[in-house]
């Protein structure tokens, strides 16, 4: 990144716990989060998050996908165990990003929980 990008004054990046993550996705709609899952389309297939966009980490465009999201948004993102996400979350704090949550434990937790995921 050259030095000429500055990056949101009031930039929100942070990993939250499963159980804010639980209450973020039951009120995405009322505040605007989307919700993208990092994993491979055929993890993705296996079941996810409820209006989840699939954007592929591994993917060698993973950066040009992210850089074309709208980085005055609200994100939440997950994977399988936050492996891929600590990495996503640092690559999108330097792209700029405003707002991103990174689920804590990732997807597979969130399914030992309990909770719904969607095929």
């Amino acid at each position: 990144m050259d030095s000429d990008n500055k990056l949101p004054e009031n930039q929100i990046i942070q990993r939250i716990s499963l159980e804010e993550t639980k209450e973020v996705v039951d009120n995405r709609k009322e505040n605007n989060i989307i919700i993208i899952d990092i994993r491979t389309p055929m993890e993705f297939q296996y079941g996810h998050i409820i209006d989840s966009l699939n954007i592929d980490f591994y993917e060698y465009d993973f950066i040009e996908n992210l850089n074309m999201l709208d980085k005055t948004k609200k994100y939440l993102i997950y994977c399988r165990h936050a492996n891929r996400t600590s990495y996503a979350l640092q690559m999108m704090k330097q792209l700029g990003f405003e707002y991103v949550l990174e689920m804590d434990m990732g997807i597979t937790y969130w399914y030992q929980n309990g909770w719904e995921l969607v095929y």
